[in-house]
């Protein structure tokens, strides 16, 4: 409950249940995060070399923009969304939005996969 901001490296980090806006700065590490009930606050994670999982109430509206570099790849359970590869350069996108009216998650990691799932 409240903000969250973390700065780290060589962690793999886990954030249940926060309400407050989300700012994750991780390198060579694993982010995940759940949200119980839909969130209302800006998500911005980035990483390198590490998976973001990012895990949404059915309901939830948001807007996002993803970004795998360097041989990444993103996954959405929530048919809205569909990534589209670079292959030239292997670089995956995602930019779109789940409803109306929901905040922006702006994601960000190389090397790694970022899953945007549905949960209860």
């Amino acid at each position: 409950t409240g903000n969250v901001t973390l700065t780290t490296t060589k962690r793999d980090l886990t954030l249940d249940n926060v309400t407050g806006k989300i700012q994750v700065d991780n390198r060579t590490g694993n982010v995940s995060v759940r949200f119980t009930q839909p969130p209302h606050e800006p998500v911005e994670i980035t990483t390198q070399s590490g998976d973001i999982d990012l895990t949404l109430p059915t309901k939830a509206a948001f807007d996002v923009s993803a970004r795998a570099d360097k041989n990444g790849d993103i996954s959405s359970d929530f048919s809205e969304l569909q990534s589209r590869v670079d292959e030239q350069h292997g670089n995956a996108r995602l930019d779109g939005s789940v409803g109306s009216k929901g905040p922006k998650f702006d994601l960000r990691t190389t090397h790694a996969t970022i899953r945007i799932r549905k949960g209860q």
